[in-house]
């Protein structure tokens, strides 16, 4: 399949973590504020940018580029912010004059505070950032992900989700049903994971690894390193590449792994992909 780079024909651009439900929310919440009057795509690592990013407005949420094409990219273009809050991302977010850092808020929320300083965080961003950095402080964050993952995202939905998720009843109906959901998701997982792990070395531990879809990825890792700890690998094809996603059990940080490979993420969880023609980066231990 070839990549088709997305087209630029509007003066300001919004990037968002592609694939993402945090980096999604934090498009819209950018939405909420440009409408039509710019361009949203998402991003993810190690796929190409758009062409057209000349002279352009960039607001870059819950993603940051490699140092080189950041550069490249406020050289030449009126104006790059960055709102991002990822471990591997710093150090290239801290490039741009203006920006938001903050490893301790999610994406979403953080794009939301910038936008809209006076305004409350809505229920919808919060569940998504609570599940996102894995702080699990508001009840049945689980049950209400999974309820969310249900829906499509584009804008409309979002936005008639946020709404709805202002009322109380109307959340506890949510978590009612995405609880359904979880039991079903646990057995899924249960049963995947049963039957296709596989023991391997990656970057000097004997691990485990799973071929699942993205969707499974945190919860699949955590009973993965759980049984083999300190981490677990993830993985899947995506448009004729391999995309890995690693979770750890917090002694060892996954985001500077991903980030041998062009990766990023946090020190519990991040992702990186490699050409479907190469290797796998990990070897399989024969039992």
């Amino acid at each position: 399949m070839t990549e088709q780079k997305p087209k630029i024909t509007k003066d300001i651009v919004v990037i968002y973590h592609g694939e993402c439900p945090d980096g999604f929310s934090a498009a819209w919440a950018a939405w909420k504020k440009f409408d039509e009057s710019a361009d949203y795509f998402g991003a993810n690592h190690g796929e190409p940018i758009p062409n057209g990013l000349i002279n352009k407005e960039i607001y870059i949420l819950d993603f940051s580029f490699p140092k080189e094409i950041m550069a490249e990219l406020i050289k030449n273009n009126k104006k790059v912010i960055v709102i991002d809050h990822h471990k591997s991302a710093e150090e290239s977010v801290k490039m741009v004059h203006e920006y938001v850092y903050e490893m301790d808020r999610s994406g979403a929320i953080l794009t939301w505070q910038y936008f809209y300083q006076d305004l409350s965080v809505p229920w919808l961003l919060r569940y998504i950032g609570d599940r996102d950095i894995w702080k699990l402080e508001l009840p049945d964050t689980f049950a209400m992900g999974l309820m969310l993952d249900t829906f499509d995202k584009n804008f409309e939905t979002w936005s008639k989700l946020a709404e709805e998720l202002e009322d109380e009843n109307a959340r506890h109906k949510y978590i009612e049903q995405g609880k359904l959901i979880q039991k079903y998701e646990n057995k899924v997982i249960e049963d995947i994971v049963s039957s296709n792990k596989e023991a391997v070395v990656f970057e000097g531990h004997e691990i485990y690894a799973v071929n699942a879809p993205h969707f499974f990825a945190s919860q699949m890792g955590h009973t993965l390193y759980e049984e083999k700890p300190p981490l677990a690998i993830v993985w899947s094809w995506s448009e004729g590449k391999i995309a890995v996603s690693l979770r750890s059990d917090g002694s060892v940080d996954v985001s500077e792994i991903a980030k041998k490979y062009g990766g990023g993420g946090h020190k519990g969880a991040a992702g990186f992909r490699v050409n479907g023609n190469c290797e796998f980066p990990w070897k399989t231990i024969k039992q």
